[in-house]
């Protein structure tokens, strides 16, 4: 990772590292998952022309099951990750709250961890 001087008086020794180690997990799903670009087709395919095999034409109506599932799947999860981005703001606005109003000297330390 290249940083410039002026960059690198912007950023801390820790955002640095932190940033990092999520590129290189990051990195590390993809070496894990990249085989699955090519295999996942190829694999669907080998089973479908099987299943052809056994059970005849009658494969289409779960072939049809599983192309109609794949809109309504993603419709969920852009759902799923609305209601995310929502409580993720909501823990934001609470840890806000207890910093400006405290919790009576409980947690008193933690005031630094807010996050704007």
């Amino acid at each position: 990772m290249r940083l410039s001087s002026e960059a690198r008086c912007q950023s801390t020794v820790g955002e640095i590292t932190n940033l990092m180690s999520t590129d290189a997990q990051r990195f590390n799903y993809l070496m894990q998952y990249i085989n699955m670009i090519w295999s996942a087709p190829l694999q669907i395919t080998v089973a479908l022309v099987l299943l052809w095999n056994e059970l005849g034409p009658s494969i289409l109506a779960g072939l049809a099951v599983l192309v109609v599932m794949i809109p309504s799947n993603a419709y969920i999860a852009k759902i799923s990750k609305s209601i995310q981005d929502k409580i993720r703001i909501a823990g934001c606005l609470v840890l806000n709250i207890i910093a400006v109003f405290g919790r009576g000297g409980v947690g008193a330390d933690q005031r630094e961890n807010v996050v704007p």
